[in-house]
């Protein structure tokens, strides 16, 4: 719908269109719960390119001297209805640029930024949803059960209760038991505590 359905009209690409959902919701793997599934950044792209060949076999449809004005009458369809969707609808992330309770709010966390500042920049993290994207120009991995797979230099854990750790796979308990591993793990030691925010580190 956000692309105005334009790619109905390359039926060649439809494939890439069944074989992507299918692998989303028919598999209980990785694919299910990532990038795929919250945000459709897998499939989007694919959408992009086919809106753009739906739109030439669209123009073919009619006499060259009506095509340019054909082509702004749709895609100002297609940008007017993306904005309706993304506005009304689907409520999206881009409404927060002109929500002012949304800047106040943010200042209301600047206590992470005392946790960010303890890691070093060349430092590999593991960390949860909220404090991951802080460390998106170094090696970093959201917190898993199996977090000792990835060997960062540093564990970092925001206790704070309602916080979104991993997926929908991993409640608020199982980010407790994941806490207690690490705190109990000889291989991490516990360098800053501050209310609900602890940093392991890996020791050498």
């Amino acid at each position: 719908m956000s692309f105005g359905f334009l790619s109905v009209l390359v039926p060649h690409i439809w494939p890439l269109f069944f074989l992507h959902y299918a692998a989303r919701f028919v598999s209980n793997e990785g694919l299910r719960w990532d990038l795929g599934l919250h945000y459709n950044a897998e499939i989007a792209p694919s959408f992009a390119v086919a809106t753009v060949l739906g739109f030439s076999v669209l123009l073919t449809k009619f006499p060259k001297k009506y095509r340019r004005k054909v082509l702004y009458i749709v895609s100002g369809i297609v940008l007017c209805g993306s904005i309706l969707l993304h506005r009304f609808y689907f409520r999206g992330p881009l409404g927060l640029t002109y929500n002012k309770a949304f800047y106040e709010h943010s200042q209301d966390f600047t206590f992470l930024e005392d946790v960010v500042k303890k890691i070093p920049k060349n430092a590999s993290v593991t960390a949860q949803n909220n404090i991951i994207v802080r460390f998106t120009h170094q090696e970093a991995y959201i917190l898993r059960p199996l977090f000792k797979q990835k060997k960062t230099d540093y564990v970092i854990f925001d206790l704070r209760p309602g916080q979104n750790p991993y997926h929908v796979a991993m409640s608020d308990e199982a980010m407790k038991e994941t806490f207690q591993i690490v705190d109990n793990d000889s291989d991490y030691a516990l360098i800053y505590n501050q209310g609900d925010q602890y940093i392991f580190k890996r020791k050498k």
